[in-house]
C-alpha cells in the first residue's frame, strides 16, 4: 500500500503539476490569443496602409508619366518657339535692311527733289530778275512817253526804241504761272 499511496501521491503531484502547467499554458494561450488578435489588427491596418500606398504609387507613377509627357510636350514647344524666334529674328534683320535701303532711297529722292526745286527757284529768280529789268524798261518808256516822246511821230514806233520789249507781258505771265506750279510740299 505504501507503494500505492506513493504512486497516488506521485500521481497526485503529477496531476497538480499538470494542472499548474495547464493553467500556465492557458494563460500563455490567452496571452498568445491576444497577441494574435493584436497582430491580426496590425496586419489588417498594415494591409490597408499597403493598399493606400499602392494607390499612391500608382497615382505618382501616372503623374510622373504625365509629367514626362508634359515635359516632352514642353521641350517640343520650346524647340518650336526657338525656331519661330529664329525666323522672326531673320525677318527683323531683313526688315531693318529693307528699311535702311528705303531710307537711303528716300534721302536720295529728297536730295533730287531739293535740287530740282532749287533749280526751279533759281530759274524763277532769273525770270523775275529779267521781268524786273523789263518792268524797269517799260517804266522808263512810260516815263519817256510822259516826257514827250510820242509814238508814231516822225515815222518811228516803240519797236525802234532799244528799251522796248514787246514780249515782257507774256514773260511775266509765264513766270507767274511757273511760280504757281511750284510744289512747296517739302
Amino acid at each position: 500500500m505504501r507503494k500505492a499511496i506513493a504512486t497516488v501521491s506521485t500521481k497526485s503531484n503529477e496531476l497538480r503539476d499538470l494542472k499548474e502547467r495547464n493553467f500556465a499554458l492557458e494563460g500563455e494561450n490567452d496571452l498568445l490569443s491576444e497577441r494574435v488578435t493584436t497582430l491580426e489588427s496590425v496586419t489588417a491596418l498594415k494591409e490597408t496602409e499597403v493598399a493606400s500606398l499602392t494607390t499612391q504609387v500608382a497615382q505618382l507613377t501616372s503623374d510622373l508619366s504625365d509629367s514626362q509627357f508634359s515635359c516632352d510636350e514642353l521641350n517640343s514647344k520650346v524647340i518650336s518657339l526657338e525656331s519661330e524666334r529664329g525666323g522672326l529674328v531673320n525677318q527683323i534683320s531683313s526688315l531693318e535692311s529693307a528699311f535702311e535701303l528705303f531710307k537711303q532711297q528716300m534721302e536720295a529722292m529728297q536730295d533730287e527733289l531739293a535740287t530740282a526745286l532749287r533749280n526751279q527757284v533759281m530759274e524763277l529768280d532769273a525770270q523775275l530778275l529779267e521781268m524786273a529789268i523789263g518792268c524797269a524798261i517799260n517804266k522808263g518808256i512810260q516815263d519817256g512817253l510822259k516826257a514827250g516822246v510820242d509814238h508814231g511821230k516822225a515815222g518811228r514806233d516803240l519797236s525802234v526804241i532799244e528799251a522796248y520789249d514787246p514780249s515782257a507781258e507774256s514773260k511775266y505771265i509765264d513766270v507767274v504761272n511757273a511760280l504757281g506750279a511750284v510744289d512747296f510740299s517739302y
